[in-house]
């Protein structure tokens, strides 16, 4: 036993198939809540030849540390769990099974799972540092050919630098975002493991729903990094790098206003060039 950390994939949720025709009969000895919904007219009946997925207990979603989602698989839709937080070895493993308190998962509509287009989110597995159950999320800027997308990397706030995680403040299942051109990746199709559901410019979360902040980067390249990127650094060690850029520009800047208040002298021959060009146009 040991622990789990946050965004592993936990494993699918399996079963039998029911036909919502059968359900019925499959509910009538009130087991009701071994289905799992994954159509308009299809459930998964996880008590039947099911996995250990089968086993996480229901909770409301602000006492869960574990969520499920839908993927859209090259030949059927999955229910796939994954951890939201940090799970200490022993800690039982919740997850919400639906946007109330009923135990039965809301209907979503159809998608093609080979349809994958600019701006949508999808789930990316096994991507360098976390290991083969990491559970990173991305975002498709565009197609490339042979199968190939641009994407940019969303990342979980226990993903960015110690001293960046003081500076925010961070909402339930909350990710992050920069437009940094440093934190996107070319991937191939067969590296993406589905469609996610993600919420852009929400303040809060709303059931299994991941919510989307974006952080812009400033001219201090803010310590975010994108999945094949994780350096681990001590919080001092950030610190340093952080206050060693600002006080370089701060010189910079420094300098700049020094030069642009020094009087033009030819004799001065540390008057910089562009000192010069800026005299020459003030005439």
């Amino acid at each position: 036993m040991e622990d789990i950390r946050g965004s592993t994939f936990l494993g699918e949720y399996t079963g039998e198939l029911v036909r919502h025709e059968e359900e019925e009969e499959a509910t009538s000895d009130g087991h009701k809540v071994t289905l799992f919904q994954i159509s308009e007219d299809a459930s998964i009946d996880g008590s039947r030849n099911g996995s250990k997925i089968f086993f996480i207990n229901h909770q409301p979603f602000h006492k869960t540390n574990a969520s499920f989602t839908y993927i859209e698989g090259p030949d059927r839709r999955k229910i796939i769990a994954f951890t939201r937080k940090n799970i200490m070895a022993g800690e039982e493993i919740f997850a919400q099974y639906s946007d109330g308190d009923h135990w039965i998962f809301p209907t979503v509509t159809a998608t093609d799972a080979n349809a994958y287009q600019p701006n949508q989110y999808v789930f990316v597995q096994g991507q360098d540092n976390k290991g083969k159950d990491a559970l990173w999320i991305a975002k498709i800027l565009k197609g490339l050919d042979n199968g190939q997308f641009e994407v940019q990397w969303a990342v979980y706030p226990a993903d960015i630098s110690s001293v960046n995680r003081k500076r925010y403040s961070f909402g339930e299942n909350e990710l992050l975002m920069t437009i940094d051109k440093a934190d996107r990746a070319i991937l191939q199709s067969e590296h993406l493991a589905g469609k996610a559901t993600v919420k852009e410019h929400c303040e809060q979360s709303n059931g299994n729903e991941l919510i989307w902040h974006k952080l812009y980067c400033t001219r201090l390249k803010q310590v975010i990094v994108g999945p094949s990127l994780v350096k681990e650094e001590s919080e001092a060690e950030s610190e340093s790098a952080i206050n060693a850029a600002n006080d370089e520009v701060a010189a910079m800047f420094y300098d700049d206003i020094k030069i642009r208040k020094r009087k033009y002298d030819p004799k001065d021959t540390t008057v910089t060039k562009s000192t010069k060009r800026q005299k020459i146009n003030e005439k």
